[in-house]
């Protein structure tokens, strides 16, 4: 990977340019470099009325008035060059407004668009909201469809997202493998140390795509068996509602083989990122997400496979609102009764039986995880965020009631009974008070997912025929895997080496 100037040459020794108290980390990937700003800048709302708006330009203005003052400086001090001239343009994008247009759309839309599950969305959903990006990730195929939309728009209203933490932009050309990547708009997930995601345009087949780094990817064997878990799903899998790889780039020489590089279809955000920004979400997007996460869930699952690691921001969004599933890390088969080797399920979505050590758990999980998910869209916070396995089960208990002995048919263990029936008593809350704010629809298939007992909670087809999701719900429109995925890759014996060669087969 390199970076270039705008002339067009190579310049490797480019050097870490401070911008906002920041700077920038330097990458070297086989030999080659490529930056990362360190330091997320926030992006300023939307110009609006009255004194929010005049202070938001005027913090604008002098963001940009900044930016062309060092240039301007540079250029006088005769230290200029094309290099630092486009690391200043990189502190500028990252500090420039991201605006989402929500383009309501009317009632005969359905025959300027070709996709069928785009068609049976807008005919079925007559204030969905549709939300692009275009100021700050250029996406053509989306731009295509939302000019459908434009034409027949209702209305318009403009609103602004706050994208997570340590994310900031980035354009510079590179080069992986010999293939050629330009015009990056990256997000740097530098909290977890070893992962790096940037959005990049192919140069010579003009796809736009995600690239995830996953540095010294076998230095431990968990991590390593989870990335080649991830590969083979998701090369065995070809779903609308699931995320597609497109792509796995190795070095020249096997012996280089360190860091993984991931090329994905590229989404612009994720549903965590949109319940916490500022856009409104009325009843028909929360309709339209759920609908997309089970469909992909049904073909999940037809695959012998449970996802057991669903939450908001693994669920990835695009700027039509469509909805694909991702990280597929912790991913096992459903056949499988000896899971709890390693820890799955985020706390907060993860289901009564995990909490209890059920060690036999099946495709359940995953619906309760999708509840918990649906029940956050609703209200824009977490439904259950516990602190502890004990605090976690509270809360549950809390909203949904104490399960009664018929409910504990699920633990085999008689401890595990016990210890259920020593906690607090609570009796069931009326969803209907609860989420005040929700459809009857939303509130009556959510209480269906949120069942204590596994075997009495709704399966996903069950939860497909709801008739809350009628307007979408299409049987011949909702495939399964044809065939199920195979674990039998993964040996408890394989060595990190063993786990690399496969890998490296992969690509």
């Amino acid at each position: 990977m390199s970076i270039e100037s705008r002339s067009g040459s190579a310049d490797l020794g480019i050097k870490g340019v401070a911008t906002h108290g920041g700077g920038y980390i330097k990458y070297n990937v086989y030999g080659s470099l490529f930056e990362v700003s360190r330091k997320y800048v926030p992006p300023i709302r939307p110009v609006g009325r009255g004194a929010n708006g005049i202070v938001c330009f005027a913090v604008g203005f002098w963001i940009l008035l900044r930016g062309v003052s060092k240039c301007w400086s540079s250029r006088a001090n005769g230290s200029y060059n094309e290099s630092v001239s486009f690391l200043s343009q990189v502190e500028v994008l990252s500090s420039d407004t991201r605006e989402l247009e929500c383009l309501k759309k009317s009632s005969d839309t359905g025959s300027q668009n070709k996709s069928a599950l785009l068609g049976r969305t807008l005919r079925g959903a007559q204030s969905l909201t549709k939300c692009s990006k275009a100021l700050w990730l250029y996406n053509p195929c989306s731009r295509q469809s939302l000019q459908a939309l434009r034409l027949s728009a209702g209305s318009r209203d403009k609103i602004s997202t706050q994208p997570e933490d340590n994310t900031s932009l980035l354009r510079c050309p590179m080069t992986l493998d010999g293939r050629h990547f330009e015009d990056l708009f990256g997000r740097s997930r530098l909290s977890l140390g070893k992962l790096i995601s940037c959005a990049a345009v192919n140069s010579e087949t003009r796809e736009e795509v995600a690239i995830k780094k996953i540095g010294n990817a076998f230095d431990n064997r968990i991590d390593a068996k989870r990335t080649l878990r991830e590969i083979k799903l998701l090369r065995h899998m070809d779903h609308e509602n699931v995320i597609a790889i497109k792509d796995i780039i190795r070095p020249p020489l096997k012996e280089d083989f360190n860091d993984v590089y991931i090329v994905y279809e590229l989404m612009d955000t994720d549903l965590h990122q949109i319940i916490r920004s500022n856009q409104s979400l009325t009843d028909d997007h929360c309709r339209y997400f759920l609908y997309q996460v089970l469909r992909g869930l049904k073909y999940v699952h037809s695959a012998n496979v449970l996802h057991r690691d669903l939450k908001p921001s693994n669920l990835l969004l695009n700027a039509n609102c469509d909805l694909k599933i991702g990280d597929f890390g912790l991913a096992r088969a459903t056949s499988e009764t000896d899971f709890m080797t390693e820890y799955v399920v985020t706390r907060w979505y993860r289901a009564p039986e995990l909490l209890l050590n059920c060690s036999e758990y099946t495709a359940a999980i995953d619906i309760w995880s999708v509840g918990c998910i649906l029940g956050e869209i609703m209200t824009r916070q977490p439904l259950f965020p516990g602190k502890d396995y004990v605090h976690q089960l509270r809360l549950i208990t809390e909203l949904i009631g104490s399960p009664d002995d018929s409910s504990l048919g699920f633990l085999r263990s008689e401890n595990a009974r016990r210890y259920v029936r020593q906690l607090p008593q609570y009796p069931k809350q009326n969803f209907s008070a609860r989420f005040p704010n929700s459809s009857s629809g939303a509130v009556d298939l959510l209480e269906k997912m949120l069942i204590f007992d596994p075997h009495r909670r709704i399966t996903v087809e069950e939860a497909l025929c709801h008739p809350y999701l009628a307007p979408f719900y299409d049987i011949n429109e909702e495939p399964i895997c044809p065939r199920p995925f195979n674990f039998d890759f993964e040996q408890p014996l394989f060595t990190e080496e063993i786990i690399k060669e496969l890998i490296y087969r992969e690509s």
